[in-house]
């Protein structure tokens, strides 16, 4: 169970940014979704050691949103 500082991450991978009528949009692609994750801990290392965790490699970019 998470704790009160976790967060929801969504990685999306293989795809491309698109603007659309609500904004900016991803399309194609896949995505993993991982919890809980402690949002005090992210940061850039984290962020890509997560994705490395879970398979993906060769991460060139990262993108995020403060909803």
């Amino acid at each position: 169970m998470g704790g009160p500082d976790d967060v929801t991450l969504e990685i999306n991978y293989g795809g491309v940014f698109e603007k659309g009528e609500s904004g900016l949009e991803y399309k194609g692609g896949g995505s993993r979704t991982l919890w809980p994750v402690d949002a005090d801990l992210l940061s850039y290392f984290e962020v890509k050691g997560l994705a490395e965790d879970v398979g993906l490699t060769n991460i060139e970019e990262i993108y995020y949103v403060i909803p």
